[in-house]
């Protein structure tokens, strides 16, 4: 293997994918369960948020609606146009990440890091309740 070579790296062998392809699933899925909480915030509290923090988080997450503009249609709301962000963002990681980085996607919960995700809580929730006893 070659220094620059990462196609087979596994980070240890600790993935069943190589660490690049996690690490892209993994940006796609942050900004993806990003845009939704938006979505359930502006559904919540509408146009005024009560912390100081939401309205920062909304404002970060503008960035990601900003960039789907061109594919959302305009007569959506705000709160819509969030929630039409991340099926697109689903979608394109349910079919098009799978594509490019040539690995198999059967269900949702064989999206990576989901199943990262699901398999370290549970090992966490093993470790707890191992612990209690």
């Amino acid at each position: 293997m070659s220094f620059f070579d990462f196609s087979s790296f596994t980070f240890f062998d600790l993935l069943s994918l190589p660490l690049w392809k996690v690490l892209i699933d993994a940006v796609f899925a942050v900004l993806m369960w990003g845009v939704l909480v938006r979505f359930v915030v502006m559904v919540l509290f509408g146009d005024n948020l009560p912390k100081r923090a939401l309205l920062s988080y909304v404002q970060l997450t503008e960035i990601v609606i900003r960039l789907l503009r061109l594919v959302t249609p305009a007569v959506l709301t705000p709160a819509a146009r969030s929630l039409y962000a991340a099926f697109l963002l689903f979608l394109l990681r349910y079919y098009g990440l799978p594509v490019l980085n040539n690995y198999p996607v059967d269900g949702l919960a064989n999206l990576p890091f989901e199943d990262y995700l699901a398999e370290g809580l549970s090992t966490l929730f093993r470790l707890i309740s191992g612990l209690g006893s």
